[in-house]
């Protein structure tokens, strides 16, 4: 930890960057591989712009922080920075446990490989259920079992109107807009592939006790789904699933995909996409009130605000990242990104999957108010846009 203290101090040293080359210089630090041997699992770099301006640049690798610890970081960093700016000595809170507090607990919950625990069978025993056989044939993408990450982006953008609509229509149908979403996406990638079966996941942030909320660390998992998506299912009884299988996954969430694939007899290395072949999707859902999507806080003489970085390391065949944002609490629409890897999919495909998605979302949005929704996948997707699969 000295060490770690001792590199990140002398990091903070500024470095002058032209204001022209700001997003460069950032995503050059930003993806360079870490030295985990050296330095640690963390970095960080000063960027001065000018004598008033400069661009705080911290990496940590996913192995020791996950979404919810970066929201943890940025406080204590924020928090420590205002009381410098005032001469005070940062007073940060103390969480309640460590992550190596959370790591002994997990391995008491499971054990280990070779001395598994009844918790560990009875969870493992609802994931076999649930998942079935993967298609260990498939490539999931990949071209001669070899997975490029370089990724690119689609963004796109559900207005206010429609996403009143579709909260709506998730209340009708006692849902959460989460289930209403990802059935959405699982009907469009159905038409994608061109096979009923669809394999997609989410992200669990797995702090369900409140102790954890403090812990800088990776507790997140992945929640994989599989859902039978035919043209003569009722769209609501497909909500209804993703829900079952939401809440069903949340119920048994401490298996990892790793876990999954030692359980599935699978060797612990895919040489594809992140998820294979349990998923080859996601969906994320964030919210945020509007104007607080990014950090803006005024600190007196100084003023710091989030410095937005494009995400092109493309770990799916599909990654849908979704931020739903409030005004005063009100639906105010829902930010939309769609990133692909590049190699894999081609730009035209990428475009018809967020295409297809709104067209959905759009379709949903006519079902008349307070009425069951009786329609059938088939006929939410009729007369839509004719997608190839390559």
């Amino acid at each position: 930890m000295t060490e770690i203290a001792g590199f990140l101090r002398a990091a903070l040293r500024p470095v002058d960057v032209a204001a022209d080359r700001i997003d460069a210089a950032i995503a050059e630090f930003a993806w360079a591989p870490l030295d985990l041997a050296g330095t640690g699992p963390i970095g960080a770099r000063l960027l001065r712009l000018d004598r008033r301006t400069h661009v705080l640049v911290v990496v940590v690798h996913h192995l020791s922080a996950d979404g919810h610890s970066m929201s943890v970081l940025m406080r204590d960093v924020v928090a420590a920075f205002a009381a410098r700016c005032h001469g005070a000595v940062p007073a940060l809170p103390e969480p309640e446990v460590g992550f190596t507090d959370y790591a002994r607990w997990r391995t008491g919950v499971l054990g280990t490989p070779g001395a598994r625990t009844a918790e560990y069978r009875r969870q493992a025993a609802y994931w076999r259920s649930c998942l079935g056989t993967p298609d260990t044939d498939s490539d999931h993408g990949a071209d001669h079992g070899t997975w490029d990450t370089a990724g690119a982006t689609v963004e796109f953008r559900v207005d206010a109107g429609l996403h009143r609509d579709i909260e709506d229509y998730a209340a009708a149908e006692s849902a959460g807009l989460f289930a209403v979403l990802q059935a959405a996406f699982a009907v469009t990638l159905a038409q994608i592939q061109g096979e009923p079966e669809v394999r997609v996941g989410t992200a669990n942030a797995n702090r369900a006790h409140p102790a954890l909320d403090g812990v800088v660390g990776n507790l997140a998992e992945d929640l994989p789904m599989r859902l039978s998506v035919t043209g003569d299912l009722r769209f609501a009884d497909l909500v209804r699933r993703v829900q079952d299988q939401l809440l069903g996954g949340l119920a048994h969430p401490d298996l990892s995909v790793p876990d999954l694939r030692d359980e599935f007899g699978l060797p612990p290395d895919p040489g594809g996409p992140v998820g294979a072949p349990f998923f080859g999707a996601t969906l994320i859902l964030q919210e945020a009130e509007a104007g607080a999507a990014g950090l803006d806080l005024d600190l007196g003489p100084v003023r710091v605000c989030r410095e937005p970085l494009a995400n092109t390391v493309a770990k799916h065949r599909y990654e849908m990242a979704l931020l739903r944002t409030l005004d005063d609490g009100v639906p105010d629409g829902i930010v939309g990104t769609l990133l692909y890897p590049v190699r894999h999919v081609p730009e035209r495909t990428a475009r018809r999957v967020v295409e297809q998605f709104q067209l959905v979302l759009a379709r949903l949005a006519d079902t008349a108010l307070g009425e069951a929704d009786t329609r059938t996948v088939g006929e939410l997707t009729a007369a839509g846009i004719e997608v190839s699969a390559r």
